[in-house]
């Protein structure tokens, strides 16, 4: 990483950047970073999207796949989606988005704070698992009203 990216970055996202790898490589936890990175010889940056997934198993990282995507050329509602998420990630309120199997597909770092779990353990749960009322059957009733209706609100009592 340090021939590609260390002469392309400031220092400080530089450093940053190092921090959040090294942390991912050692949790094995994915990251996912937007970066703006400066290439001298054509005297401009370019938005660049990192993905980096550690393969982490018997604790400890085997390898790393990752992608880098130009960002530069997009613009307009894909600008949008990003301000959203960043909205979703920085919400002082819990939200996730849950599959019709009652797994998480995702959540945000609010939810992990107030529950205690990393992304990761979070992602490896579902709903039944922290809701202690709601059994797999209530859910899938409950999802099949939201198939029908579009729009469903159900309130429970936070388990934390």
């Amino acid at each position: 990483m340090s021939g590609l990216l260390e002469n392309r970055l400031p220092e400080p996202e530089y450093q940053s950047l190092k921090m959040q790898l090294q942390d991912a490589l050692k949790t094995g936890t994915k990251l996912e970073i937007e970066l703006n990175v400066f290439f001298p010889k054509h005297d401009q940056s370019r938005r660049i999207n990192l993905l980096a997934q550690p393969i982490f198993t018997d604790g400890f990282t085997h390898k790393v796949v990752g992608i880098l995507q130009d960002l530069s050329t997009i613009t307009g509602r894909t600008e949008e989606l990003h301000l959203l998420q960043f909205g979703i990630n920085h919400a002082f309120s819990m939200i996730y988005w849950v599959m019709e199997d009652a797994s998480f597909k995702y959540v945000n770092p609010t939810m992990c704070q107030k529950l205690g779990y990393s992304q990761a353990e979070l992602l490896q749960l579902n709903l039944t698992d922290i809701e202690p009322d709601l059994t797999y059957e209530k859910w899938q009733q409950q999802w099949q009203l939201l198939k029908q209706q579009k729009n469903l609100g159900i309130r429970t009592q936070p388990p934390y």
